[in-house]
């Protein structure tokens, strides 16, 4: 039998929907549990913290407030990004308000024709993080780190440095594009007419982000199941544990900074910076229907997790905090 790659992907779906459905056939406390964890943070956090910027970010758009309010900063933007008034909305939402956001807007101004292609793509690769409040307010606190201003820097200051380098190191593209005419702009909407498509549209970006989150952290049954069964057996007590603590982070990383703690704070602060398979599928839920690569995106997040854990093992190495 003609083995094509249609017939391979569709076989590996169907082999991780089995194992899904017999794992919570066979362990059904451990993928409740799971589930509900999952369920319970996208409740308490994701929605209070991102659906309002949702919402918000939305009658912006809509309404094409986003030049007028990004003006003052267009100098700098120019110098430091070769952008305009629509890709600094961009950088300061991608920074302040929190992943996936970064990531809803680009698409958003992608859609209604505000930014190229090009310049959609060189925001993506820096714009979409984990957001300062959730970063300071929660995860320094819970690995009790006093000193910030270090690990701010890992986290914002060495990707906002890449968006610089990299847009100086392409300039004559990038300022190319980002100047260049793009089809004109939709009419702006009337406030109420904005307030309910943004509004419609925040609560299918959320339910879809909370449902990721459900998804990817019962991907954590399995590392577990396996070394109920005996599979890690070889490896030291500290070493199971570390084992999954990787995995948790590595699927579904604000569950996994819950389970972790302050136990390891390296592997949650070198992975906060990438994300998580889980964000990676968010991102790409948010930008799926337009050109943009998911690929490229996670080849940025991939170096970023370089750097970020060199500049973070250098911190706690070096002994300077």
């Amino acid at each position: 039998m003609f083995l094509n790659k249609k017939f391979i992907k569709n076989m590996g779906i169907l082999f991780w929907a089995l194992l899904f459905i017999m794992g919570m056939l066979v362990f059904p406390k451990l993928s409740v549990s799971f589930a509900l964890s999952a369920l319970n943070l996208w409740f308490t956090k994701m929605i209070p913290t991102l659906f309002p910027f949702m919402v918000l970010s939305g009658i912006l758009i809509r309404m094409n407030l986003v030049r007028p309010l990004c003006a003052p900063l267009r100098p700098v933007s120019r110098f430091l990004f070769g952008v305009e008034e629509n890709g600094i909305f961009c950088i300061i939402i991608g920074f302040l308000c929190g992943f996936p956001m970064g990531a809803k807007v680009i698409s958003d101004l992608y859609k209604r024709n505000e930014i190229s292609l090009r310049e959609a793509e060189y925001l993506l690769s820096f714009c979409n993080n984990i957001g300062p409040i959730y970063f300071c307010g929660y995860v320094l606190v819970t690995l009790h780190i006093e000193n910030k201003l270090p690990f701010l820097f890992g986290m914002y200051g060495i990707p906002l440095l890449y968006g610089i380098i990299s847009s100086h190191i392409n300039r004559g593209a990038v300022s190319a594009v980002c100047c260049a005419s793009v089809p004109e702009k939709q009419e702006a909407s009337k406030f109420m007419d904005a307030l309910d498509s943004s509004i419609f549209s925040g609560i299918e970006n959320i339910t879809k982000l909370g449902g990721y989150m459900i998804f990817f952290n019962l991907f954590n049954m399995f590392p577990r199941i396996l070394m109920q069964k005996g599979f890690f057996n070889h490896l030291s007590y500290e070493g199971r544990i570390r084992l999954t603590y990787f995995f948790s982070c590595f699927f579904e990383i604000s569950n996994g900074v819950n389970l972790v703690n302050n136990k390891e704070p390296f592997l949650v602060l070198s992975m906060l910076s990438f994300g998580g398979i889980c964000c990676m599928a968010q991102t790409y839920s948010l930008i799926k229907d337009t050109p943009l690569s998911i690929v490229k995106y996670g080849i940025n997040k991939l170096l970023f997790l370089l750097l970020t854990g060199s500049y973070y093992l250098f911190l706690f190495r070096s002994g300077v905090i």
